[in-house]
């Protein structure tokens, strides 16, 4: 009997404990919310302290400016257009071999040559995203 009763205060003091730390967690991360009261949802300026050069990196994309296909690089070698384009832009350059999983997020900071293996050959027109 008495077992019984300390287990029920064990559970008793260990539902209290997590409903006390539950409250102040999500007090603490509606912190910085818009007024939206959206879990995701920040200010355009919250984004303004982030160092330009990892901006990508950290979840904020920048428009895409300039030149964002290449069309042209169809059937040139792999290298050759890696080359090409980190010369001509200042965006990520990632060789691709076909059929590759890669990630669906579009980053405007990416671009993608995907080619064939047994050729080297680029196949796809290498494009931001």
């Amino acid at each position: 009997m008495q077992r019984g009763i300390a287990i029920v205060s064990v559970c008793g003091l260990l539902l209290l404990c997590f409903a006390t730390v539950s409250s102040a967690h999500k007090k603490r991360s509606t912190q910085g919310q818009a007024s939206d009261n959206s879990a995701f949802a920040f200010s355009s300026q919250s984004m303004d302290h982030i160092n330009p050069e990892i901006k990508g990196l950290a979840g904020y994309q920048p428009e895409a400016t300039g030149k964002t296909a290449w069309p042209e690089l169809v059937g040139k070698d792999a290298n050759e257009a890696k080359e090409l384009l980190e010369k001509e832009t200042s965006l990520n350059i990632f060789l691709v071999p076909t059929g590759s999983v890669v990630t669906m997020d579009y980053r405007t900071n990416r671009v993608r040559i995907t080619f064939d293996p047994a050729t080297n050959k680029v196949i796809k027109a290498p494009r931001v995203g």
